[in-house]
């Protein structure tokens, strides 16, 4: 049996004979072996491929070598081939970006711009740029990529370049855009997550400048901005020379002296009064310090300054209470701020509650001082006592002038009417009216005419000013009498008759009839009292009826023709004041803190009241700081009217290092790491909050425009990294704009703030 004939004996070499040459076109087998390529070795030719387009073997590169490469390892060299394709684009983009108008400029804009992404600022634009860059790569990788044999003449393979080059770029085309439509949210998410990275970074790296990043952050939600604050604070402040305006205003020195040889207030010496005053200088103490360079203010000029400080100081205003007071309804997100501050548990709950609560405590004692303001002194009854006395020396002077210019009148007809309305009837009204008119006459003897005996008596009228003066109180003792047995139809009856009788009068005697609105029996000075602490609980427009003893003496102000009559009707006006002040002084003391008060105050009627009563200046005043306090109250509330927040912060801090145990001990590795991660962010959290809870509760006014000042530099690094990260993912000039503007904004939020007023100390 003959052997099988052996189909690989042809290659086996026969000793003494020349090897026979293997190769690919000759063993079949070939394509099966596994070159040995090392992977950096695919890398670096799959980025030389991918630089060149494909070229690299026109550059002297082994074109063999490539191929094993890419069996070899072919996601190593794929990888490579695409990072060799960013070489293109980076010399480009600089190319792209050159500017002028000469030739060597255009030309370098025309080669560069279709290997670089144009402006990238919507999907839209993304997918276009995909299709631009698909259609140039892939083209010149399809040309590159041509099977051009090396006996090819210049015609065939640029025929072969040509048509690799159209299915490159139509391959490109449709790739292209895909990739663009895919790429772009990426870019997008991480273009978003570098701006997250770097404010995260910027808060976080200084426990100041993240204090002040996150008022910042309040303030810009509240559309609030660090120069409104800025003039609220100042708006407190005395006038400088300047501010002030004209000659005279603002000028220390002598009086005599021409101006432009006097001192004035520069804005420095104003803050630095302001300073002094806020540490309890004395006036002669801030006049020795400003004059210790050779010249300044004497005591008196600043005492000037103290006492207009004082009254348009609104109390012990913190950043977020002026947050409330920049308009109606704002600061609600500075105010939420605080709160999460201050639930960190440690340092900066305790500095919360310590300067809130002392600042709540005195509530009272600053409105007490705004009352004494308005009344110029804190003895409300030393007050109304003074006016009281006023009041009843110029009743007594009209009334002598009244008297010294009696004219006849005569009641006897109003009387002989009302009479004869009630002879005959029966019942406690009539009966009433009749005793009342009984009282009013007088009995006058009827005597003999020749012995002069009194043979009778007869009942009369009044004749003169002082028996109708002494009848009236008869009167007015009838209806006071009525008033308390509840029998108002009788008390209406009699004052009916007393209005007729006392206009009889008046009409005879008008000099009269203004003494009895200045005296009113006696009682002017009793019932202005009455009217005002009543007017303190019924403060709105629909009570006028409170305000008629006030606008009477208002009235009687501008008609008087006298000074006594002047003089009754200011004293009334004040013991009014005197009563409102007093009755809601009273009404403050008794009330555990001035949240409703404030509120009832700054009613609409209340307000439309108090201007007519205190003087549209003084109650303008009066509001703003009542304002202020209604701001104070509503920091205050804020913080302290919940307790769940703090509560829930406080059993996670007990129970975080036996939690954290536990799971280290039953090997959650996993769920350890996280909680670690939790506890360093919560420590970088309190640290922060520690100092944003000193910038809220600090009251220095002079401190606060510090820390405002800081907030806004804050604010312009972070408008300088939102226009950073909110650009588009590529700019209209290309990548390498990009580059310039992150290394300008990256600049500014890596800038450190200026620390607040706090820390300096």
């Amino acid at each position: 049996m003959a052997e099988p004939e052996n189909p690989f004996e042809k290659y086996v070499t026969p000793s003494a004979v020349a090897p026979v040459p293997v190769g690919p076109e000759v063993n079949p087998f070939a394509k099966y072996v596994t070159p040995d390529v090392s992977v950096l070795e695919s890398f670096l030719r799959g980025g030389a491929e991918g630089a060149t387009f494909g070229f690299d073997d026109k550059l002297g590169l082994d074109k063999e070598r490539r191929e094993a490469s890419r069996k070899a390892n072919p996601w190593t060299h794929f990888m490579g081939e695409m990072a060799g394709t960013v070489l293109p684009m980076a010399v480009a983009t600089p190319l792209a970006a050159v500017r002028g108008a000469g030739i060597a400029a255009r030309v370098a804009r025309g080669v560069a711009t279709p290997l670089v992404p144009g402006e990238m600022a919507t999907l839209g634009q993304s997918i276009g740029q995909g299709a631009k860059l698909g259609v140039t790569y892939g083209a010149l990788s399809g040309a590159g990529h041509a099977d051009v044999k090396e006996d090819d003449s210049l015609v065939q393979a640029g025929l072969k370049r040509a048509g690799g080059a159209l299915v490159g770029g139509a391959q490109g085309a449709v790739l292209g855009p895909a990739i663009g439509a895919v790429g772009y949210p990426i870019l997008r998410a991480a273009q978003g997550l570098g701006g997250a990275r770097s404010a995260a970074r910027a808060e976080t790296e200084n426990t100041s400048s993240g204090a002040l990043t996150a008022a910042a952050r309040g303030f810009e939600r509240d559309r609030i901005t660090p120069d409104q604050l800025i003039a609220n604070i100042r708006a407190e402040f005395p006038d400088d020379t300047a501010a002030a305006g004209g000659a005279g205003v603002r000028f220390w020195g002598s009086a005599s002296a021409p101006a432009a040889s006097r001192g004035v207030w520069t804005a420095d010496m104003v803050d630095d009064v302001v300073r002094r005053s806020m540490a309890g200088e004395s006036a002669g103490d801030i006049s020795t310090a400003l004059s210790a360079s050779g010249r300044g203010p004497g005591p008196v000029a600043v005492q000037t300054m103290l006492d207009e400080l004082a009254a348009r100081h609104l109390g012990p205003l913190n950043i977020v209470d002026r947050a409330g007071l920049v308009r109606t309804g704002s600061g609600d997100n500075t105010q939420m701020t605080l709160r999460a501050a201050a639930g960190s548990p440690g340092e900066a709950r305790s500095i919360a509650r310590e300067g809130l609560l002392e600042r709540q405590v005195g509530s009272g004692g600053r409105i007490g001082q705004l009352f004494e303001r308005l009344l110029g002194s804190s003895d409300y009854e030393g007050v109304a006592a003074s006016h009281s006395g006023r009041l009843q020396a110029a009743g007594e002077k009209a009334y002598a002038d009244a008297i010294a210019s009696e004219a006849p009148f005569s009641i006897t007809p109003i009387l002989e009417r009302w009479n004869k309305s009630v002879a005959g009837r029966r019942g406690p009204v009539p009966e009433g009216l009749s005793k009342a008119i009984d009282s009013l006459h007088m009995e006058v003897p009827i005597r003999a005419m020749d012995t002069g005996a009194i043979v009778g008596k007869n009942l009369v009228a009044p004749r003169n000013l002082q028996e109708f003066i002494d009848a009236r109180q008869n009167l007015t003792a009838a209806i006071e009498t009525a008033i308390g047995q509840n029998n108002r139809q009788l008390a209406a009856r009699l004052t009916q008759l007393r209005n007729e009788l006392s206009d009889e009068v008046r009409r005879t005697n008008p000099k009269w009839g203004s003494a009895n609105d200045i005296w009113r029996d006696g009682r002017a000075a009793e019932e202005a009292l009455e009217a005002g602490a009543r007017m303190s609980t019924r403060l709105s427009a629909g009570t006028r009826e409170n305000l008629a003893v006030f606008t009477q003496a208002e009235r009687a102000a501008r008609t008087a023709t006298t000074d006594a009559q002047r003089e009754a009707a200011e004293s009334a006006m004040t013991l009014f004041r005197v009563g409102l002040v007093r009755a809601l002084n009273d009404m403050l003391a008794n009330k555990p803190d001035t949240a409703n008060l404030t509120r009832e105050l700054l009613l609409p009627g209340a307000r439309q009241t108090l201007e007519r009563v205190l003087g549209k200046s003084d109650a303008q005043q009066f509001f703003r700081v009542l304002r202020a306090e209604q701001q104070m109250n509503r920091t205050y509330s804020s913080q302290f009217g919940s307790q769940t927040t703090p509560l829930r912060e406080a059993i996670d801090d007990l129970n975080w290092a036996p939690r954290f145990e536990g799971s280290w001990r039953n090997l959650g590795l996993g769920w350890a790491m996280r909680h670690a991660s939790e506890w360093v962010a919560r420590n970088i959290n309190n640290a922060r909050n520690e100092q944003l809870m000193r910038l809220y509760t600090e009251t220095n006014p002079l401190a606060q425009i510090d820390t405002l000042r800081a907030v806004s530099g804050v604010q312009n690094a972070r408008t300088a990294a939102g226009q950073r990260y909110g650009a588009p993912v590529i700019a209209s000039a290309g990548p390498a704009a990009n580059a310039l503007l992150g290394v300008e904004h990256g600049n500014l939020v890596g800038a450190q703030p200026p620390p607040f007023a706090r820390e300096r100390r």
